[in-house]
């Protein structure tokens, strides 16, 4: 009796467990796979018309529009899926007993849907263009993963299938989004390998550095794009590779604006960032040279319309000029001097002219006429010029001076000094010497005529030639014989 009742209540047991492993099971095949309820048309399970052409030749089915049980699909474990120009995957993932997966060369982005394929030992999507493979990090039963050519940068999902052989992760490459072009640039370096590091061997393009975490770039020119390669040899698994590729980032043009300033005067010029700017016509300034371009208003930097490209931004270029100079010249009597002399400067006026018989009446513009040269008012033009020294001839009256009232004219000696001869004679008159004889102030103006004469340089006799000079030492005695005449002519009067 009592083993009838441990007998029962042990076959009671054994159908619970049963019962609970069963139900547990059944949890655990739902929750591993989907599974359709009710049969349902290729077409409708797999939206991409490629892949569901290769999953109707798979099931020997003659056409996509028929419908398809679960168990039907469970009868696929390879799918040979190569160079079919699919795009979309969905509906691989009712295929849980896939083993072998060949998507070489096809267009697939998202492989989120390959999570479930938990069965998989090969796994090709060589030629595609996955970025994310997180969602292979579960298929912990592959062997061989082919990854080369698609656009991965971060492999550390991978890190955990520990029973890989083979793992192809060569020639990837990544584009970034666009960003606008400028001159300085800085992107995050994006590539990490199985421990979630960033690479830091990079090769960077157009001259740029690496700058942990960070890339830099200075770009005088717009270029369409700057990029980084990477490499480098790691273990996943069992399996030994190499990780290469590279980082695309594209740059877009942007436009500025170039302003010309001419003594204030702007001009605008819009261009393409980056762009070599097309040099404007060479503006000119009356009594300047130009001299070029440059970035600010006086001194700043030449503009090089050959070599220097145009900023990300509104910038201004000021024309520059040099004053010129010009040479003035002043003639004399076919005698030149020469002035050099900047533009809207003065001149330097020189010592005044003379001219024998002549007065001097300033500097003009032409030898006869023209205008005459104000060395106060007037500024050097932008040319060079030519004054000349203009005299006007003296008159009678001008070039006689007095002597007791009376008028004689001027002479000039042969060493340039100016004197002045005894006056004229009429018909009915004595000589200036009787003259004196007859003047009762006789000695003060024989005095007064000799202080003239000495202060001319010379005296004249009653024809108005040059009397010998007092100080003369050779004419000593005829000098004694003049004065010894005068004093007997006046002993004799008195």
């Amino acid at each position: 009796m009592r083993k009838s009742t441990w007998l029962k209540k042990t076959f009671i047991l054994a159908l619970v467990i049963i019962v609970i492993g069963g139900i547990k099971t059944s949890y655990v095949m739902t929750s591993k796979a989907a599974s359709l309820t009710t049969p349902t048309p290729i077409n409708q399970l797999f939206p991409d018309p490629n892949l569901a052409e290769v999953v109707r030749e798979a099931l020997g089915r003659w056409n996509v529009t028929d419908a398809v049980s679960q168990s039907e699909l469970d009868s696929i474990d390879t799918l040979r899926a190569s160079h079919k120009s699919i795009k979309r995957i969905d509906g691989i993932q009712y295929l849980t007993n896939l083993k072998l997966l060949y998507f070489f060369d096809n267009q697939i982005s998202d492989i989120s849907k390959l999570a479930e394929l938990t069965d998989l030992r090969y796994l090709s999507l060589k030629d595609n263009q996955v970025k994310d493979v997180s969602a292979l990090s579960k298929l912990n039963r592959l062997n061989e993963l082919i990854l080369d050519n698609n656009q991965v940068i971060d492999i550390s999902p991978l890190a955990g299938l520990k029973n890989l052989i083979v793992l192809d992760i060569r020639n990837q490459t990544y584009t970034n989004p666009a960003i606008n072009y400028q001159e300085n640039i800085a992107i995050p370096i994006t590539v990490r390998n199985e421990t979630s590091t960033l690479l830091q061997y990079l090769k960077v393009s157009n001259n740029g550095k690496v700058a942990n975490p960070n890339l830099m770039w200075n770009l005088s020119a717009y270029v369409p794009e700057v990029s980084y390669s990477f490499s480098e040899y790691l273990t996943v698994g069992g399996a030994r590779t190499f990780f290469t590729g590279k980082v695309v980032q594209p740059l877009k043009p942007v436009s500025a604006k170039a302003y010309y300033d001419i003594d204030g005067v702007e001009t605008e010029e819009k261009m393409q960032a980056g762009m070599l700017l097309t040099e404007p016509k060479t503006p000119t300034k009356e009594g300047y040279t130009f001299k070029g371009w440059y970035s600010a208003e006086a001194f700043g930097k030449k503009w090089n319309f050959t070599t220097d490209y145009t900023p990300s931004y509104d910038f201004t270029l000021y024309a520059q000029f040099k004053v010129n100079s010009y040479t003035a010249t002043l003639e004399v009597g076919g005698k030149t001097t020469t002035q050099k002399v900047e533009y809207q400067k003065y001149l330097q006026e020189p010592g005044m002219p003379s001219k024998k018989g002549y007065s001097f009446e300033g500097w003009y513009d032409a030898k006869k006429g023209g205008k005459k040269w104000d060395f106060v008012m007037n500024k050097m033009p932008a040319k060079d010029i030519t004054l000349y020294a203009q005299f006007k001839k003296k008159t009678e009256s001008e070039s006689n001076i007095q002597v007791n009232g009376a008028t004689t004219p001027s002479s000039t000696n042969t060493n340039g000094s100016h004197t002045t001869p005894p006056a004229k004679r009429d018909g009915n008159s004595k000589s200036t010497m009787s003259k004196i004889s007859r003047n009762n102030r006789s000695n003060k103006q024989f005095l007064d005529l000799q202080e003239t004469t000495d202060s001319n340089k010379g005296i004249y006799d009653s024809q108005g030639t040059t009397l010998p000079k007092s100080g003369d030492s050779k004419n000593v005695p005829l000098l004694g014989l003049l004065l010894l005449g005068t004093a007997f002519v006046i002993s004799k009067k008195t």
